[in-house]
């Protein structure tokens, strides 16, 4: 007893001196140009009523972690390389190895007094809304969990990072700016949750992106970010490709977002909201015909500094799958499966607190009505799902 209580005093001392120590990227130079590297270790604790969500969360889940290195090496003013490694875990969605999100090269052509543009190529982050860039390090995405609505977590690889290359141009106009990105991609299709999402069951094939996929995106900022306010879009295409023995010899999707987005920030408070409308086609060749929906859905979340170090968020989360079914009752009556599986309406509270500018903790809850983005790999029956249901999140999160 006496050796356990050393070693709680002796750990619990450690993790006190990494809370206290300073944020500190790791620098040093190659003679060839300069490298920069920052990191970030995140453990979430998940508690739901009913329904899973990463992992067997009704019976409390420890199965969300992000451990991440992410790195900038500037070779010379107008060459730079970055990239990110991220070990994942997050239930049944992601089984925790190592993995590249990105890892590209950017050119820097044009350099003017007040504008640039270059060319990226590799492994590119998707330019999709506000959050996407960065939304694996908790301290800078807006919350535990992002809006399910509009970052769907289950298809992460999908709607994180494509292969490919993109052009970018950047305007400065004094306090205001303006920022645009096109990429031509391929998709990474290897989420294990994608599949059954598409063709609602998992098939002995596998599916592949296509290189005609392409995304775009522009943001306005105005007054030093005071209001910050953007247009995406794109358009992402996936075939299928039949397995041994496979009913399906053909098949595939194509999926069109367009986000609009917007965010206004004071010293005391902010507020954020973006909307999705979605347009998907899927081709197959068991189907009569085609199957084409329009979903939408949009977030409105209100941040409040409430003291140094601390702030607090309410958000309203509204997704539907099928505009022209929302209460999911035709989908319902097709397939057998339930209505509540075409939409999801969480409200969402929230508390974080820097405990210092390396350590910080935070905790959540959600009052959900509908399942529409849970995971099909952890609530294997989904006749046993609930409409109604609460989600409780406490992590905490390290960076340097």
């Amino acid at each position: 007893m006496k050796g356990l209580q050393t070693a709680a005093i002796a750990a619990i001392s450690v993790l006190a001196q990494i809370a206290t120590a300073p944020a500190r990227a790791v620098n040093f130079d190659t003679g060839l140009g300069k490298i920069q590297v920052h990191g970030f270790a995140t453990q979430t604790v998940l508690y739901s009523d009913e329904n899973n969500f990463f992992g067997d969360s009704q019976d409390v889940s420890f199965d969300f972690r992000e451990l991440g290195l992410n790195g900038l090496w500037q070779i010379n003013p107008k060459l730079k390389f970055a990239a990110q490694i991220l070990a994942r875990d997050a239930g049944a969605t992601d089984d925790g190895d190592l993995r590249v999100d990105y890892a590209f090269l950017d050119y820097n052509f044009w350099q003017g007094d007040s504008n640039s543009a270059g060319v990226r190529l590799g492994r590119l982050i998707n330019p999709y809304g506000m959050y996407n860039d960065t939304r694996d390090v908790v301290h800078t995405r807006p919350s535990i969990l992002l809006p399910q609505s509009i970052y769907f977590d289950v298809n992460r690889n999908l709607a994180l990072s494509s292969d490919g290359a993109s052009l970018y141009f950047q305007q400065d106009l004094g306090n205001n700016g303006f920022n645009f990105e096109l990429l031509s991609v391929k998709p990474r299709t290897r989420d294990p949750d994608l599949e059954p999402a598409i063709f609602f069951r998992d098939n002995p094939g596998q599916l592949e992106g296509e290189k005609s996929t392409w995304f775009a995106r522009a943001i306005y900022s105005y007054d030093l970010d005071r209001v910050r306010a953007g247009l995406a879009a794109g358009s992402i295409d996936v075939e299928y490709e039949p397995g041994i023995n496979d009913p399906i010899q053909s098949a595939g999707f194509n999926f069109k977002p367009l986000l609009v987005f917007a965010q206004y920030n004071s010293e005391k408070w902010s507020i954020t909201g973006e909307y999705a409308n979605r347009r998907l086609q899927v081709h197959a060749s068991v189907l009569p015909a085609d199957i084409k929906t329009v979903g939408h859905s949009y977030f409105l979340q209100y941040d409040y500094r409430l003291a140094p170090g601390w702030e607090a968020f309410i958000r309203y989360d509204d997704l539907i799958w099928n505009k022209d079914d929302k209460d999911g009752k035709l989908f319902s009556a097709i397939t057998g499966l339930p209505a509540h599986s075409r939409y999801a309406k969480d409200w969402a509270l929230g508390l974080r607190w820097d405990v210092t500018d390396t350590f910080m903790l935070r905790a959540e809850v959600h009052d959900v009505k509908g399942t529409g983005w849970l995971s099909s790999l952890e609530n294997a029956n989904p006749l046993a799902t609930k409409e109604n249901w609460k989600l409780f999140a406490l992590s905490a999160s390290y960076r340097f």
